[in-house]
């Protein structure tokens, strides 16, 4: 006996699977983006903030590609494998098409290690978070700093640009690995 939850979650299962595939497939999100001040910093903090977000999806759209690529291909050797073993030794497969099959079967193995989808695709991800942490960091300075009148006002910006642009330059260089330590405002 099924019930009610567990029929509701069944008759809701393509519209859960609609909804997942259109969040993964689509690269259209909005980005909530804070208000940029019109001075210096604003205006290198909103450039900083959308190549940020910019390299953030297309590193996440690498990631969806590796993570493809690492389960089709790996997936496609096992059933190779599966069918060259089961169909040679069941006797259903000559042994030529059954040779066929499983050098088929590790020529896509041999693929799958040769073009490293799973290291790619970590790496990917890895670098994904770190812009996305870059993004997140420049919002919540931005917000923090709170808005001026006063266009001229000296809080300390150039030095937290400075450190902002120096951390640009080590994740354009596809290291994720480093801390951020933004300086403190000057009141």
């Amino acid at each position: 006996m099924v019930e009610n939850g567990q029929l509701f979650q069944l008759l809701n299962a393509p519209k859960l699977v609609g909804s997942y595939m259109f969040g993964w497939l689509n690269p259209h999100r909005r980005t909530a983006e804070p208000a940029w001040d019109s001075d210096a910093f604003g205006e290198a903090s909103r450039g900083l903030f959308w190549e940020a977000d910019s390299v953030w999806r297309h590193y996440r759209r690498l990631h969806r590609i590796w993570t493809v690529f690492h389960y089709l291909a790996g997936g496609t050797s096992v059933t190779l494998a599966a069918v060259s073993g089961f169909g040679g030794l069941s006797e259903i497969l000559d042994p030529q098409p059954a040779a066929i099959v499983a050098l088929a079967s590790a020529v896509v193995g041999a693929l799958a290690t040769f073009f490293g989808g799973d290291k790619r695709r970590e790496e990917s991800a890895g670098m994904a978070a770190a812009w996305d942490s870059f993004r997140d960091d420049i919002s919540i300075t931005q917000l923090k700093r709170g808005k001026s009148e006063d266009p001229q006002r000296d809080d300390g910006w150039d030095d937290i640009i400075s450190v902002y642009q120096g951390h640009a330059r080590h994740l354009r260089a596809r290291k994720a690995d480093s801390d951020l330590d933004i300086p403190k405002w000057r009141r």
